[in-house]
């Protein structure tokens, strides 16, 4: 497949090789080759969508309205041609770098958005206050302050979590947070914040939004 900057070049040098004397050539390509796409998985309204092979998975993805922010994926998503995955698109590279795979669909491709990942929510001292989606169970929290962004003046982190049944607190430097592995847990509150020696922190509420995918909490801090 040519992109459509080339077709110029291509043809007249297919002509060109029949017709060697006084013979001019131009093309111009008026339309783009139209495609019927699946989207599928948590998305607000899953089904066919119509558009040109040049579009983006943002295109359909926008006609299907949107990633479902309770059950769908920004960082798992396939594209799927006659059953098999031709590739595999994590937004955040698009939401951090502007990045997209170049990829032109063809009739009857299926983008498939799959079930949410591991979800870990940070507020405090850092530039993303936002809830942050893992690519794995096992991630490092180096992942997450790629993503958050902790103010320099952060000394420790403060987390709160449920692990194997069991609510559990802790402290850390925000160095060992790097090294830090965010095992699987049902729910899992990680505060950044700045800390001189010791912290006390209470625990008081979680606001949901869910347009936005904000975490908000209030603490309740006294430093010695």
């Amino acid at each position: 497949m040519f992109p459509a900057s080339q077709v110029n070049q291509l043809v007249a040098s297919k002509i060109g090789d029949v017709f060697t004397n006084n013979v001019n050539t131009y093309v111009n390509l008026l339309t783009a080759t139209p495609v019927s796409v699946f989207v599928t998985g948590p998305v607000i309204r899953p089904g066919q969508y119509a558009g040109q092979s040049s579009d983006s998975i943002l295109y359909f993805l926008k006609r299907a309205g949107g990633i479902d922010s309770d059950r769908g994926s920004y960082r798992k998503i396939k594209v799927l041609r006659q059953n098999r995955v031709i590739q595999q698109i994590d937004l955040y590279d698009f939401i951090r770098y502007g990045k997209l795979p170049k990829l032109a669909l063809k009739d009857q491709d299926v983008i498939l958005v799959e079930q949410q990942g591991p979800m870990i929510n940070v507020a405090g001292k850092v530039r993303n206050p936002f809830r942050f989606e893992l690519t794995q169970r096992n991630a490092l929290g180096s992942e997450l302050v790629n993503y958050a962004l902790p103010l320099a003046k952060v000394s420790h982190v403060g987390v709160i979590g449920d692990r194997e049944a069991a609510r559990f607190p802790s402290t850390c430097r925000i160095k060992i947070l790097h090294v830090f592995n965010l095992k699987t847990v049902t729910k899992y509150f990680l505060m950044m914040t700045c800390m001189h020696k010791y912290m006390i922190y209470k625990y008081q509420a979680v606001i949901w939004d869910r347009h936005i995918s904000r975490f908000v909490s209030k603490l309740n801090c006294m430093i010695y």
